[in-house]
């Protein structure tokens, strides 16, 4: 009907704490504390009560060309993705991967411009979109960023300030125990939902 799932749009206002800008969400909806951990690091995690619709065909499609060139295997193909768009200002705090929420590897693929990513066990806020750790990486357009295991369990990621506009997807592939979550509780809801008669 063109509507979107409540799963599939948020206004990120916990995600980007320099603007509410729009995230679409396919296959899991993906969610991070409102506000930062002692620590000044998000987790994003699956919000298992909140449905999201399922992966468009083009995203498929790239998914598959990701397995094709060896990036990911079909075992550890990625089920969910994150479209975020960022425009000169936006950034994102100091993040890590949860490993009891996403498996491994995790993909970033950039489009329409350049993104930088600072990196590092332990970063330091510098001031609002100003960050420092031990690499600077600077992603280019149409590039693809693969962390993988050991290094993607105990990495932190942060992106500063955007210098021109981009689009960052985020490929990920949800843990079992968070399918088994999200299915047990779409089945509670069909359980609970009222019953409606064949015939009007």
């Amino acid at each position: 009907e063109g509507r979107l799932l409540a799963g599939t749009c948020s206004d990120a206002r916990s995600w980007a704490l320099a603007a509410g800008r729009p995230l679409l969400m396919f296959g899991a909806c993906v969610e991070r504390a409102a506000e930062l951990e002692p620590s000044g690091v998000l987790t994003p995690t699956v919000a298992p009560h909140v449905r999201a619709d399922p992966l468009p065909p083009f995203l498929v499609q790239l998914i598959d060309i990701f397995v094709d060139k060896g990036l990911v295997s079909e075992e550890t193909r990625p089920d969910s993705v994150v479209v975020s768009r960022y425009e000169v200002g936006d950034y994102d705090p100091p993040s890590v991967e949860p490993q009891h929420a996403f498996e491994r590897p995790v993909l970033t693929l950039t489009l329409g411009g350049a993104r930088t990513l600072i990196l590092g066990q332990m970063l330091s806020t510098l001031a609002d979109g100003a960050y420092r750790g031990a690499a600077r990486l600077k992603l280019p357009r149409r590039s693809v960023l693969v962390s993988d295991a050991p290094a993607a369990n105990v990495m932190q990621f942060a992106s500063p300030r955007a210098t021109e506009p981009c689009v960052a997807l985020t490929f990920r592939r949800v843990a079992e125990r968070m399918h088994a979550a999200m299915l047990q509780l779409h089945e509670s809801a069909l359980d609970e939902a009222p019953a409606r008669p064949l015939l009007p």
